[in-house]
């Protein structure tokens, strides 16, 4: 739907009441019992929490946030250039959580993109511009470490860049630098790696390296290109997307530390008949399970799967196209892209009772959702 381009950069309710019993008419000649009480399903206790998300209502991309606890919607950004959301991190221990934005515009007839970090406190925010170059992609950042990985054509054609977040006149770190391209970082759990795609070696690989750049070390080896690599929440795996018999597919990659502790095995196996590509690859919190977007031509569903057996756990159920699953911090929530009533809009799905339920109405697309704040967390106060 807007994979193509910009993310690059970066349902009725299925639990309605029960049927009512037909009773049966009374016999003049018995007595009546009284007819069972149907046992309604209990509703799921709605998410909680916020969503900064894209919204395009307005005629150009802006970044929005909306609450779950009361659907206040709030526009975050207002710029004629385009704003994409990109992770939520926490720029220190304490402070409210903070959005990394990418604004894409023309300067002076040049393509430019700025890294920016926008805070999600109440009230007006403006964002703090952090890099700019012609291309500036895929930012990743350790929840509370106070930087971030990003990937730039600052001095190349493409390589990784460290930033610090808390100083606001800090200059990015060179961390690779191969004329044939460093993509995709991600940073490990701990702060301490960031796992990356490089094709020095010929072609798309999967490799790691220290938070600082230091012993960079390449994990995988296949003819086909490995790419977009998401680590586990206990860091014990990487999930990938490797191209093997013409289409992409789900892999994990066990590791151990910055080692590869086994070999690659795909998420689940599946016929030459039923080929199409997995992308939007997401693991649960609890590191269980992983949503993924499965694709074919002119059709998209969202897919969880067990990450341990590969079995199927839920599907959106889509008509058309959902895509971009995004997980609630805490409980058994998705948010997702869905155009199954005409637009895009934002989605949420319960994983256990497939309960689906639309979030946003707006004459222009909504993509792009990050699920921010921990969700029914009482210590924690849910902007937006």
């Amino acid at each position: 739907m807007f994979t193509g381009a910009l993310l690059v950069l970066v349902g009725c309710s299925q639990g309605g009441d029960a049927p009512p019993v037909s009773a049966k008419p009374a016999s003049p000649h018995t007595a009546q019992t009284p007819s069972p009480e149907v046992e309604k399903p209990a509703p799921s206790k709605p998410p909680c929490g916020a969503l900064a998300f894209v919204s395009e209502r307005d005629g150009n991309p802006e970044v929005y946030t909306l609450s779950l606890a009361d659907g206040a919607l709030t526009r975050r950004t207002s710029d004629p250039a385009g704003d994409f959301a990109t992770p939520i991190v926490e720029a220190a221990e304490g402070q409210p959580p903070a959005l990394l934005m990418i604004r894409a515009e023309q300067l002076e007839g040049a393509h430019r993109e700025r890294l920016a970090l926008l805070s999600l406190q109440a009230g007006p925010q403006t964002p703090r511009f952090l890099s700019a170059a012609g291309r500036v992609r895929n930012p990743s950042a350790p929840a509370r470490g106070g930087w971030v990985v990003y990937e730039s054509d600052l001095n190349s054609f493409r390589d990784l860049y460290r930033l610090d977040l808390r100083d606001a006149a800090a200059t990015p770190t060179r961390l690779t630098d191969n004329k044939q391209g460093n993509f995709e970082p991600a940073v490990s759990p701990d702060g301490q790696r960031v796992a990356f795609v490089s094709s020095r070696d010929g072609d798309a690989e999967l490799y790691v390296m220290n938070a600082d750049g230091s012993e960079q070390r390449r994990l995988t080896e296949h003819r086909g290109d490995d790419s977009a690599p998401q680590w586990a929440p206990d860091g014990g795996a990487l999930a990938f997307t490797r191209v093997e018999g013409g289409s992409e597919r789900a892999f994990i990659l066990p590791m151990q530390g910055a080692q590869a502790s086994g070999p690659p095995r795909p998420l689940r196996r599946v016929a030459p008949s039923e080929r199409g590509d997995d992308r939007d690859l997401a693991w649960s919190p609890d590191g269980t399970k992983l949503a993924l977007t499965e694709t074919k031509p002119g059709r998209g569903e969202v897919v969880v799967f067990d990450v341990v057996t590969g079995e199927e756990l839920r599907r959106s159920g889509a008509s058309k196209i959902d895509e971009q699953p995004a997980w609630a911090p805490r409980g058994p929530w998705l948010v997702f892209v869905s155009d199954r009533d005409g637009d895009a809009e934002l989605y949420r799905l319960h994983v256990e009772t497939g309960e689906t339920a639309r979030l946003t109405t707006s004459p222009g697309p909504d993509w792009l959702p990050r699920w921010y704040s921990n969700a029914c967390d009482p210590s924690r106060t849910v902007t937006g």
